[in-house]
């Protein structure tokens, strides 16, 4: 007899089932802690303090590294280095009166620097005769009086004008100077400086005892 084929060896396998799309959901705004209305994207500035798990929850900062510590010399150093300062103006002085003779640098100098620093070893000599604090040291003071520093500028100058009345007194035999002396000008102006100085009260004279008395010992004429 004929075999009939198995109905289980010729069926085919049923299709696999239909796959169930997931549904999209609308998204749903969190309700505020405050209740009601969508929540703020940002924080509220007056939320008030968090409570425990929050403050749990908030990331730590990490910590603020220290900034570095501006070096700073010490006090010998910072005087070391004063001294030298001192030191390099006294000898650029010293050049100066090689160059010129004397050490009266003048306030308009084109080296402004070395000028202000001989003014102010002079304000300084007056505050160590005050007995006020003062920079000038017993060794500074001898290194400039070593060198001839002049402490009264304006002194420095009637001397080197009655210097010049001798000169004339010399080479002339009197000291009444013209007004106009090609032979030392500035001297004749000087002159008449003087006795107008002389006629002035003695509170408001330059004309100290001690400059009447030179000018006298050269036969200076007060009248003429």
């Amino acid at each position: 007899a004929e075999r009939r084929p198995n109905v289980t060896e010729t069926r085919a396998p049923p299709p696999p089932p239909p796959r169930k799309m997931p549904v999209p959901q609308p998204k749903v705004a969190k309700a505020n802690c405050r209740g009601g209305g969508a929540a703020a994207k940002h924080p509220r500035p007056n939320a008030g303090p968090l409570s425990k798990p929050q403050q749990q929850q908030q990331p730590s900062s990490p910590p603020e590294s220290p900034l570095p510590r501006r070096r700073t010399r010490t006090q010998p150093a910072r005087q070391a280095e004063l001294d030298q300062r001192w030191r390099d103006m006294a000898d650029k002085l010293l050049e100066y009166k090689k160059e010129y003779g004397h050490v009266v640098v003048p306030r308009f100098h084109y080296d402004v620097r070395l000028a202000a620093w001989v003014m102010e070893q002079r304000k300084h000599y007056r505050l160590l005769r005050q007995g006020k604090t003062t920079t000038l040291s017993h060794a500074r003071l001898k290194v400039l009086n070593d060198m001839g520093f002049v402490w009264n500028a304006q002194d420095f100058g009637w001397r080197r004008k009655y210097g010049q009345l001798k000169s004339y007194r010399e080479r002339h035999g009197h000291v009444n100077v013209p007004l106009e002396c090609k032979e030392f000008p500035g001297l004749g102006k000087w002159v008449k400086e003087q006795r107008r100085d002389y006629a002035l009260p003695a509170t408001d004279s330059p004309m100290v005892p001690e400059r009447i008395a030179l000018l006298e010992d050269v036969g200076f004429i007060w009248d003429a």
